[in-house]
């Protein structure tokens, strides 16, 4: 039996371990794997939401969103998530969205 030699660490494996032995501990996530997980949520949210456009209509859209970036906190990515939803609504189903509108009272903007 041969005896299996082990290769020395990556640069990035000895990045990683250097990180991990900071007083701070490491980051809770890599870059990297919060922008894979935005990318998966923003292309959820346009399967979900923009079904029947086009892939040219549905990447300008996200395009026009700019899309949320790991630097983001949280209530970032929410509100991106409620303004996209809301956008998607007003073009994929604006005779719901008139007719929403329609039911409402009209109101006056006030002055000061």
């Amino acid at each position: 039996m041969a005896s299996q030699v082990s290769k020395p660490p990556s640069i990035l494996e000895t990045l990683r371990l250097r990180i991990s032995e900071l007083p701070s501990g490491p980051p809770p996530i890599e870059p990297t794997e919060a922008y894979n997980a935005l990318l998966e949520m923003a292309d959820y949210a346009a399967d979900e939401c923009l079904g029947g456009l086009s892939p040219a209509a549905r990447e300008n859209f996200l395009r026009s969103l700019k899309r949320p970036r790991p630097a983001d906190s949280d209530l970032q990515d929410l509100a991106w998530l409620s303004k996209f939803m809301g956008l998607a609504a007003l073009l994929t189903r604006p005779c719901e969205v008139q007719k929403i509108l329609s039911e409402q009272p009209w109101q006056t903007p006030q002055t000061e």
